[in-house]
């Protein structure tokens, strides 16, 4: 079994909403809220502060307008540079989307390295790891 972008093996420990999307978004994306409450990719230099990660859409993205499901606390799959090892604390990236080694007024860690999961834990894409926002 695996897991994709935006989904979590520990579902019930997930705090989610559903926000409006301001721009397209991927499933795993790590999101900022714009001046309107919408979500936003977030980055590193225009929307730095992480709001929570993008969730799985059947595979399908979300438009401009989308109601989207956001996990704001909990672990879920997210969007990560490439590389980001176990118990790393992220913040946003200069990559719109993906969260990199750095500090965030959140938290946010990496439960499991990028592209790894442990045995008895649902295996998970290359770009991608465990977090918990």
């Amino acid at each position: 079994m695996s897991l994709n972008p935006g989904q979590s093996h520990k579902g019930d420990a997930q705090h989610t909403e559903t926000r409006t999307a301001a721009e397209a978004l991927s499933a795993g994306d790590a999101v900022a809220l714009d001046a309107n409450g919408e979500l936003v990719t977030a980055d590193g230099t225009n929307d730095p502060v992480v709001y929570g990660v993008v969730g799985y859409n059947n595979g399908d993205g979300y438009e401009a307008g989308d109601t989207v499901k956001v996990t704001y606390s909990g672990p879920v799959v997210a969007n990560v540079a490439a590389g980001v090892g176990a118990g790393v604390e992220l913040g946003s990236s200069g990559t719109e989307g993906q969260l990199a080694s750095g500090s965030s007024a959140k938290g946010i860690m990496t439960m499991y390295a990028e592209g790894a999961a442990p045995s008895g834990i649902p295996d998970i894409p290359s770009g991608y790891a465990h977090v918990d926002v």
